[in-house]
C-alpha cells in the first residue's frame, strides 16, 4: 500500500473553485467562470514534484484540475487497480472539497517501502516547507477494491463503470 499525499492548495476549498467545474455543469447544468490561479505557487508546486521525483520519493502524480480531488483519486484507483482509504471528515464546504477544481493541487503517492522507512513523507514535508508548498497526507491505497473519502464509499468496479460510461458519452 502507498501513502497518498496532497501537494499544494489544501483540502478546504472555497465555493469559487466550483465555478467552471465538471461537478457544477453535471449537477446544476451551468458553468460560472474559472478558478483563480496563483502562478507563484504553481511554479513552486512543480519544483517540489520535480525534486521529489528526482529523489525517488514518488510513485505517481495526478493533478486535481478536472473533476477535483475525488475524481482524481478515483481515476488513480481505477487506473492503478487499487482502493483508497481517506479521511471520513473533510473541512469546509463538502462539494468544494470533493469536486472543486482549484489550481495548484497535485496528488502524489509515496511507495510503501519508502514511507515505512519513515523517510518519504518527512522528506516531502521538508521539501514542501523549503518551497512554501503545503503537504497534506490524505490516506493510503489499499488492496481492497473500495474507495472511501468523506461521505463517499464505493466499490472500485462501480466507479469504473460510471467513469467509463462518461468517457463513452
Amino acid at each position: 500500500d502507498c501513502q497518498v499525499v496532497l501537494l499544494g492548495a489544501g483540502l478546504e476549498q472555497p465555493a469559487s473553485t466550483l465555478g467552471g467545474s465538471e461537478y457544477l455543469e453535471a449537477e446544476h447544468g451551468r458553468v460560472a467562470g474559472m478558478p483563480a490561479i496563483d502562478l507563484a505557487l504553481e511554479k513552486r508546486l512543480h519544483q517540489l514534484v520535480l525534486q521529489a521525483h528526482a529523489e525517488g520519493l514518488l510513485l505517481s502524480a495526478h493533478d486535481c484540475s478536472e473533476g477535483g480531488l475525488a475524481v482524481a483519486l478515483a481515476e488513480g484507483c481505477i487506473l492503478g487497480g487499487c482502493g483508497f482509504d481517506g479521511p471520513a471528515e473533510l473541512p469546509g464546504r463538502l462539494d468544494a472539497a470533493l469536486f472543486g477544481e482549484a489550481q495548484s493541487r497535485i496528488i502524489v503517492t509515496i511507495p510503501a517501502d519508502t514511507y515505512r522507512q519513515g523517510g518519504g513523507l518527512a522528506r516531502l514535508r521538508d521539501l514542501g516547507a523549503a518551497l512554501g508548498v503545503p503537504v497534506t497526507p490524505l490516506g493510503q491505497t489499499t488492496r481492497e477494491p473500495r474507495f472511501r473519502l468523506g461521505p463517499i464509499e464505493a466499490e472500485i468496479d462501480a466507479l469504473r463503470a460510471a467513469y467509463e460510461s462518461l468517457i463513452d458519452a
